[in-house]
């Protein structure tokens, strides 16, 4: 007890000495301080100056842990996730990492900061945490606004019915109301929906939103656009939509007039190609009325081009060939090419078609970054080419290049052509084996210039023209000499087998070109040579073909001279002429029979084409207004009738680009291929009989023996038929081809079918033809459709396959192309199921359930509905292959700078099949 009351003395004594001492140091500061500035006492060892320079200390880390705590805050992750105990747990680390000491006098200094930095940290992260909380809030109401607006748009888009403002308001001021509840302030969210409502307006391109900004809030009495802030983002979503307008109309025309010009190219391929390979070939008037839109001056140009070719075939100046060869290799285009074609500087069809040719390979060549012809090698053999090719004395311009004279554009076109060629054979070659052949061919082509002959001498340079010519002298000089006289002094013509193999090359060669057999060519020689029995010669010479001293043409044989062969050509032009030619009573089966049987068809024929109503046989196109009048067609000959047609195609004022004559209007291509299909030579005499005999051969060739047996439904042969005669209607009751309307009905075709199918009643016999007896056969293509849908689909479309290309024909031009295109990209078939609608057609869509809306974009030919066909030729619609489908689509509507929907993409309501054209708001 004693110890330990001993102890606490002592504890209590030393207490009483620190307090005595603080006490004295306190009463005596004054004299410290002093002592400290007298330099009686050190700094050091004044407790007073210590305490407040330690004091000084806590008060400079204090400063500076603020300072450094407001640093490590805002980068701290965690500032706005408004979570107090993560801040908790961050100042609770701060603090004792960023505090180095441990004295007491220090940190009586340093302790008010701490506590000053803890109230002012957790007022900032309160503060912070509350702002974004309500900054999210105003965020997500946001976004919800931003939807709202999106979806009805997207369902304007979708359905063509304008956005109905009032329900779309009265969806957004329910919003508001929601947010006001939970504590929102009115400014705050209609701040937020005026910058939704301007930016969601211009993201869209849907001015028509911004009249929202015309209504009033519930709390304000003014409309939103009416507040200054509010009126400023208003007008600067205005300028946004112009701008944005402007500079998507220039992108539409830009994008337009590419496929234009692309498209026109196309046409005008087509039509210099067809033109070049027969100057009497008829265009297609959809052909035409495409090449209008971009040329005004079509049907012009292409009477002139057909004059020149018809005209002219010997008047070409070589020298301007080979200009205009030149003008090609350095970037002359088809346009400029036909231009001189109508121009007159082309009047061979071949070299129309060379030229062309030329084109195309230039032009491939330079998409494909210059190839050969744009290496530095080729372009040095170019100039040297030139330089040796040119007039002695002539000193080349300041770029080192000389004038290029015939003998050098046809060496350096020589030279092209060849390394293009070269190229295409080799398309993997690399630049190695590229600039060796270059350099090979370069040198062969430089070897070819003789040096000592003039420059505008011809034989100055040996072209690949003149090589081939040299060859073939020297192979006809290497034949040995023919004694005809030797070979054909026999009784009778010597065997072909017996002749010389050279003579034998030459009956065969000359024969065919004079159109007769080399038996007959035989004979006629072994006739002339031998000089006996005048009249077996004077017979065989008869026979033998004739030749126009002043033209060096054959000449024909005289009307009803059949020559020594008619019989066996009139076994060869099958039942539907047979006894036409030979003149014998026809079999059971010829064409005078089919006529007869198919009579329904061919009076139709004469009323629908208006022949009947005019000179029937004998009536040409527009009753007589190319051809100078009337004419009497039935009396002339498939050549004469043929001449005829070359001079109404190439009469100024044919517009309608056609030769169509006689009762059924024939035009001159379809002529010439029932000539060939039916073996009848030119002399043949086009009267009533013929003409109905290719009528028939007509029907025959669209199906009616698979229509007679069945296999063929009466709708598909019906748009067969108006496939062939544009005044017939499809199965649809509307022309086949775009712009232009059948002359008849469909019930008139059923009574003709009717008809033809023995039926007599009118209107019994076209029902008794829709209701036979039994199951009538379904086209291939509805073979996997569902029956109680079959219906519907042979109303809409009665033969998907067959119609494809002119339901393609009916919707626009470039929305055509990309179908086109993406047939050939994607990896599945398929066929238009529905282009342009008309307005009954559309409703029946809606009320099927095929379609959601009455004002669709088929009305005006700017969609298509694709459907795909699988192997066995079915429509199914398989997702996967509607995938292909849309993809290829797609990429095809890229390439051709179009912009489409696909009705896939929507997103309410799904219409695969469904492509449109997408027009840009206005």
């Amino acid at each position: 007890m004693s110890a330990f009351l001993a102890k606490r003395n002592a504890k209590a004594e030393e207490q009483d000495k620190i307090r005595a001492e603080a006490a004295f140091n306190a009463n005596n500061s004054l004299g410290w301080a002093e002592a400290v500035r007298q330099g009686k006492v050190p700094a050091h060892a004044s407790p007073i100056f210590m305490q407040s320079y330690k004091a000084a200390q806590g008060n400079l880390a204090g400063i500076q842990l603020r300072d450094q705590f407001t640093k490590e805050y805002l980068s701290w992750n965690g500032r706005s996730k408004n979570d107090p105990q993560a801040f908790q747990a961050f100042l609770g680390e701060f603090v004792p990492k960023n505090i180095g000491t441990d004295d007491v006098d220090i940190l009586r200094g340093l302790n008010p900061h701490i506590e000053a930095l803890k109230s002012d940290a957790y007022e900032v992260f309160s503060s912070e945490s509350a702002k974004s909380v309500y900054s999210g809030a105003i965020s997500t109401r946001g976004a919800i606004l931003g939807r709202t607006l999106e979806a009805a748009s997207d369902d304007e888009l979708t359905t063509g019915q304008i956005i109905d403002h009032e329900a779309l308001w009265g969806d957004l001021m329910e919003q508001r109301h929601v947010a006001l509840e939970a504590g929102t302030r009115a400014e705050d969210f209609d701040g937020q929906l005026v910058e939704i409502i301007t930016s969601k307006a211009v993201s869209l391109n849907n001015p028509d939103l911004l009249g929202l900004l015309d209504r009033t809030t519930d709390e304000a009495g003014l409309p939103l656009k009416d507040y200054p802030k509010f009126g400023s983002m208003r007008d600067e979503a205005i300028n946004a939509l112009e701008t944005t307008g402007r500079q998507r109309m220039l992108d539409r025309d830009r994008a337009q007039e590419k496929a234009d010009k692309e498209r026109e190219k196309s046409v005008v391929v087509s039509v210099a190609r067809t033109i070049a390979q027969d100057p009497s070939a008829e265009i297609p008037e959809e052909v035409l009325r495409e090449w209008e839109k971009y040329n005004p001056k079509a049907r012009k140009d292409l009477v002139e081009l057909r004059k020149s070719l018809l005209d002219g075939e010997d008047l070409e100046d070589p020298s301007e060939i080979l200009r205009l060869h030149r003008d090609v290799a350095e970037g002359a285009d088809r346009e400029e090419i036909l231009a001189a074609a109508a121009a007159g500087k082309i009047s061979n069809p071949q070299t129309l078609t060379g030229l062309l040719d030329r084109v195309e390979k230039y032009q491939k060549a330079r998409r494909e970054g210059g190839g050969i012809i744009e290496s530095q090698t080729s372009k040095r053999f170019v100039k040297e080419i030139s330089r040796r090719t040119a007039p002695a004395g002539l000193e080349a311009d300041l770029f080192g290049n000389f004038a290029t004279t015939d003998e050098g554009l046809q060496a350096i076109q020589d030279f092209e052509f060849g390394l293009m060629s070269w190229e295409e054979k080799n398309p993997d070659a690399s630049l190695i084996e590229r600039e060796r052949y270059a350099n090979e061919l370069g040198e062969v082509i430089l070897s070819r210039i003789n040096p000592d002959a003039d420059a505008m001498d011809p034989t100055k340079y040996t072209g690949d023209a003149d090589l081939a010519q040299q060859k073939a002298q020297e192979q006809t000089s290497q034949e040995p000499p023919v004694d005809i006289d030797s070979l054909y002094q026999g009784d009778q013509p010597p065997a072909y087998e017996t002749l010389p193999k050279a003579f034998q090359e030459y009956l065969d060669r000359e024969a065919g070109a004079m159109g007769i057999t080399r038996d007959e060519l035989n004979a006629a020689i072994w006739s002339e040579t031998k000089g006996t029995d005048t009249e077996a010669q004077q017979r065989d010479q008869e026979a033998a073909p004739k030749v126009d001293p002043e033209t060096g043409l054959i000449v024909p044989p005289e009307q009803g001279d059949t020559g020594g062969d008619m019989s066996e050509l009139a076994d060869s032009l099958g039942s539907l002429i047979d006894g036409y030619v030979s003149g014998e009573e026809p079999a059971a089966t010829t064409a005078t029979e089919e006529a007869g049987e198919l009579r329904p068809i061919l009076d139709l024929l004469g009323n629908s084409e208006g022949t009947d109503k005019g000179r029937g046989y004998n009536e040409t196109l527009s009753y007589g207004a190319y051809t100078g009048g009337p004419v009497e067609l039935t009396k002339m000959t498939l050549g004469e009738v043929k001449e005829l047609q070359r001079d109404m195609l190439a009469h100024p004022d044919n517009s309608w680009n056609s030769s169509a004559v006689g009762r059924y209007q024939i035009v001159g291509t379809t002529l010439r291929g029932l000539q060939e299909q039916m073996e009848l030579p030119d002399d043949t005499v086009f009267d009533e009989r013929l003409q109905d005999a290719m009528a028939v051969q007509l029907i025959k060739n669209r199906g009616y023996d698979s229509w007679r047996s069945g296999e063929m439904g009466d709708g598909a042969f019906m748009t067969a038929l108006a496939q062939e005669w544009a005044s017939l209607p499809t199965a649809r009751g509307q022309g086949y081809y775009p712009n232009q309307r059948a002359a008849v009905g469909k019930s008139t075709m059923m009574s003709a079918f009717a008809g033809l199918k023995g039926l007599t009643g009118g209107q019994e016999a076209i029902d008794s033809i829709l209701t036979e007896s039994g199951p009538q056969e379904l086209p291939p293509a509805y073979a996997k459709i569902p029956e109680d849908e079959v219906e519907q689909f042979l109303q809409w479309n009665p033969d998907p396959v067959g119609n494809h290309e002119a339901n393609l024909q009916t919707i626009k031009p470039q929305l055509a192309d990309v179908v086109r295109r993406a047939q050939e990209l994607a990896g599945v078939r398929f066929v238009v199921g529905s282009g342009k609608r008309d307005a009954d057609l559309q409703k029946k869509a809606v009320e099927w359930g095929w379609s959601q809306t009455n004002e669709s974009n088929h009305l005006e030919g700017d969609a298509v509905d694709l459907w795909p066909i699988d192997e066995e030729g079915a429509v199914v619609f398989d997702e996967d292959m509607q995938e292909a489908i849309a993809q290829a689509m797609k990429q095809a509507a890229e390439e051709l700078g179009v912009t489409i929907g696909w009705g896939g993409d929507w997103k309410r309501w799904k219409d695969r099949p469904h492509f449109e054209l997408k027009k840009a708001r206005t």
